[in-house]
């Protein structure tokens, strides 16, 4: 279905009240069935809330809707580079600077342009390549000091067309040899230990510490704006998350959407943040700050805050959970939440236990 297609489709809610929140703001009808409340979705008005929805969570005519097919873009994505032994492993580079380690990371806890790599294209029936492997627009995966010897290891380098230590021969057995040589990126000491820096080895199609499965990273990072919270049975415009100010320490609070500034002069309801699954800041103010747990504690009913983006810090990773509903606190089971259950207005926000069934813990992104 095209999402110019101005046909009606049923679509039957299958994640509790929030599908059909999400889908009120674009019209409903009486539905299909009497399984629950169904909803009537136009293809041509829905677009930006099918963004924000989790595959896993919509039925269209008894069937699961794959949402990729609505949001796929005509440029190609940013490949994800998985361990063929263990697709929850990523080749991830630690850093964006001259000589940061290229290591080996669970997918889920790496940021998203830590681990997002640009190759032109992966193998099918033929090798692919020389090419580079690209990272952070300008960073390649560069060969240590061009040593093609077991046991070199392997770092991202300020990307040269002429750097043969930066060229890659991608191969028909998923593994990724370095030109004018026989060397193939290996995972040191099979060892899938987070930050085990990535080495070359005689190459080894049986070998599965050099079998890397290329697919599309998850995660982009989308503008957005965020709705919070849910009443059973209101159709009131709910409140939307907003930066009371870009000082440091700034709590974040509920506001009215597009109408923020009476209450928050310097404030800011414009995110950015990851696609599910991805994991990450979530920042504003253009990147210079980000959604911050103060001081780093866990306790329930601890408040958030605006902060200074700091790259690697734990206190500003994100995540959306599997249900797509909540904003998870990567590493603690901690989610976003509305204190008191007080969806209004100068609500400031904290983080409690998480719970998919606590309508103070809806937060639904939906595209600038």
């Amino acid at each position: 279905m095209n999402i110019s297609d101005k046909t009606a489709h049923c679509v039957k809610d299958t994640g509790g009240p929030l599908i059909s929140s999400w889908l009120r703001r674009f019209g409903t009808s009486p539905g299909c069935d009497d399984d629950g409340e169904d909803i009537q979705a136009y293809a041509s008005n829905s677009a930006k809330a099918y963004k924000s929805l989790q595959p896993s969570r919509i039925m269209i005519h008894g069937r699961v809707l794959a949402l990729s097919a609505f949001v796929a873009l005509a440029a190609a994505s940013p490949t994800q580079l998985e361990l063929g032994s263990d697709n929850a492993y990523c080749i991830v580079a630690s850093g964006n600077q001259d000589g940061a380690p290229v290591v080996i990371q669970d997918c889920s806890t790496a940021a998203y342009d830590n681990r997002a790599w640009n190759i032109s294209a992966l193998p099918d029936r033929f090798p692919k390549g020389p090419e580079p492997i690209a990272v952070f627009g300008n960073k390649c995966l560069d060969v240590t000091n061009g040593n093609k010897v077991d046991g070199t290891k392997l770092q991202i380098w300020t990307c040269d067309s002429l750097n043969t230590n930066q060229q890659w021969i991608l191969t028909t057995d998923n593994t990724f040899m370095s030109v004018n040589s026989t060397k193939c990126i290996d995972l040191t000491d099979g060892s899938k230990t987070n930050g085990n820096q990535l080495q070359i080895w005689e190459c080894d199609g049986r070998n599965t510490n050099q079998r890397f499965f290329g697919v599309t990273a998850q995660g982009t990072a989308h503008s957005v704006y965020v709705e919070a919270g849910f009443i059973p049975g209101s159709t009131a415009e709910r409140p939307v998350m907003v930066a009371t100010s870009n000082a440091d320490g700034a709590p974040v609070a509920l506001a009215t959407h597009n109408n923020f500034t009476g209450l928050y002069p310097g404030g800011n309801q414009t995110w950015f943040m990851q696609d599910f699954p991805g994991s990450g800041p979530i920042t504003t103010y253009d990147g210079s700050k980000c959604l911050d747990v103060t001081n780093g504690n866990d306790a329930n009913g601890q408040k958030v805050q605006i902060w200074s983006c700091v790259e690697g810090s734990t206190n500003q990773q994100w995540m959306k959970t599997p249900s797509g509903s909540s904003i998870q606190w990567v590493g603690h089971n901690k989610c976003l939440d509305i204190t008191d259950g007080k969806q209004v207005p100068g609500t400031e926000l904290q983080i409690w236990d998480c719970d998919e069934n606590n309508f103070n813990q809806i937060f639904v992104p939906f595209q600038n």
